[in-house]
């Protein structure tokens, strides 16, 4: 009696689009049922409470905030039958949720509420602030924008990166380069420098560098350039200015490799920054 109940239950909600994730707790860690995402439909993941990072176990799904919320979370499948992966997502009272995520074509459920046994409309929590996951939707948003610009650029090793626009937004700045390979051999970036250095100095003077440290830096197809196959880095500061004897260096170094790219932006190149506004942003995962 108990399981024909609780079938009926499980049945009323795929038909209504909705469903309550059940879920077991073991310090802090919470151990849930999969869930299915598709590609042309979004899911809606609602947790308790705001979240404060999230992981996916491969480029195989993507996810993003949605826009003004601090809880609720999209996934989205970046190509057909992916293998199962997972999704782990870490929230504000300090709870791990450990998610296998597979493919379906026609998903029944679109929305997974977690821990809570309220409507799903009272549980949406609406944003105060910019934290890491949000910061990492938008970094999402501007790789996917319409490019601005091909210029400043830099070509070296048969590898080109050129800066693809800047945007500002509640005093951060979001710098978009295309980074392209032409070798045979992947680029496997090991790491990345910004620095603000003087223009225009001889060599028996030294130059005067300052390393800025980004807030996040975000790569569309995780961190490899391979042929053919051009990769988008999006790189967010807090806002910053520099004067005509400066400039501002993005840098990529590879692993187990020499090769190395620069690419040098001047301060009037900063001060043509665009507002980051939905209407100039072209997302082509979400709509």
């Amino acid at each position: 009696m108990f399981k024909q109940l609780l079938s009926i239950m499980m049945l009323l909600f795929c038909l209504t689009g909705t469903m309550v994730v059940l879920a077991q707790k073991t310090e802090g860690i919470v151990r849930t049922a999969p869930i299915s995402v598709c590609l042309n439909k979004t899911t809606m993941l609602i947790f308790p409470t705001g979240i404060k990072d999230a992981d996916r176990g491969s480029g195989d799904i993507i996810i993003k905030t949605a826009r003004k919320t601090t809880n609720v979370l999209k996934v989205k499948a970046a190509r057909e039958n992916f293998d199962p992966t997972n999704l782990s997502v870490l929230t504000d009272d300090g709870s791990l949720y450990s998610i296998n995520v597979l493919f379906q074509d026609n998903p029944g459920t679109l929305a997974y509420r977690f821990g809570s046994d309220s409507p799903i409309a009272a549980a949406i929590h609406f944003e105060e602030g910019i934290n890491d996951v949000v910061l990492d939707s938008l970094a999402s948003e501007v790789a996917s924008a319409r490019r601005l610009t091909h210029h400043p650029r830099a070509k070296a090793y048969r590898m080109r990166m050129n800066l693809r626009g800047i945007y500002f937004r509640d005093g951060l700045l979001f710098f978009a380069f295309d980074i392209a390979n032409r070798s045979d051999i992947p680029f496997d970036i090991y790491f990345t420098r910004f620095y603000v250095r003087d223009r225009g100095r001889s060599k028996r003077t030294s130059q005067m560098e300052k390393e800025v440290q980004p807030r996040l830096v975000f790569f569309v197809n995780d961190s490899t350039i391979a042929k053919h196959q051009p990769n988008i880095m999006v790189a967010v500061f807090d806002k910053f200015t520099i004067a005509d004897n400066k400039y501002f260096s993005a840098e990529l170094y590879e692993q187990n490799g020499d090769r190395q790219l620069e690419c040098h932006i001047k301060g009037r190149h900063l001060l043509s920054a665009r507002p980051f506004r939905p209407d100039l942003m072209e997302n082509k995962n979400f709509h």
